[in-house]
């Protein structure tokens, strides 16, 4: 994200996950490998399992794992919080966003997270008992944090001659 300087991260570390999780690139796919090549993705998941791990708690894996089931993909949603969007009580939009992934046929996973995948199985566990269940998907998204990158900016600050405004930008605002 140029904007911000910062990518999804796809090691599973979150706010469940500090540590992040132990996860294979095999059929694993991150929000920002999806957004840059979602047309293409979506046309090619009719009937293919996906399990989305949202240790996010917005909107943003919700309506992931809506576009992709709305296109026929077999999605399973695991959220490691009470709800999925759980943040949507605060902006009313928990209820609309829960009823829709019922009404898309999702299976919604939650208080769990994704402590483990390897090529088609992850392992979920039980955020409150630690229990573990294996389960088999196609392809793998974490939606966890993103995590910053300030290359463009020291690049852009260390060139000889660099425009006086790039001055009045603060790392501080590529970051937000």
């Amino acid at each position: 994200d140029i904007a911000t300087g910062r990518t999804w991260n796809i090691d599973g570390r979150g706010n469940n996950l500090i540590d992040g999780g132990n996860y294979s690139n095999d059929s694993l796919i991150s929000v920002d490998e999806f957004f840059k090549n979602r047309n293409q993705f979506e046309s090619s998941v009719r009937g293919r399992k996906i399990l989305i791990y949202d240790d996010n708690g917005h909107y943003l894996a919700p309506s992931i794992a809506i576009d992709l089931a709305t296109a026929g993909a077999v999605v399973t949603l695991v959220c490691s919080f009470g709800y999925a969007n759980e943040w949507g009580l605060n902006t009313e939009e928990r209820v609309g966003i829960n009823q829709k992934i019922a009404e898309t046929g999702i299976k919604l996973i939650t208080s769990h997270s994704v402590s483990a995948f390897d090529e088609d199985k992850a392992t979920i566990s039980c955020v409150f008992s630690g229990f573990e269940k294996i389960m088999e998907t196609d392809f793998f998204m974490p939606v966890t944090i993103r995590t910053s990158n300030s290359n463009l900016y020291y690049g852009l600050k260390n060139l000889e001659g660099n425009d006086s405004r790039l001055a009045t930008v603060s790392y501080t605002h590529l970051t937000l």
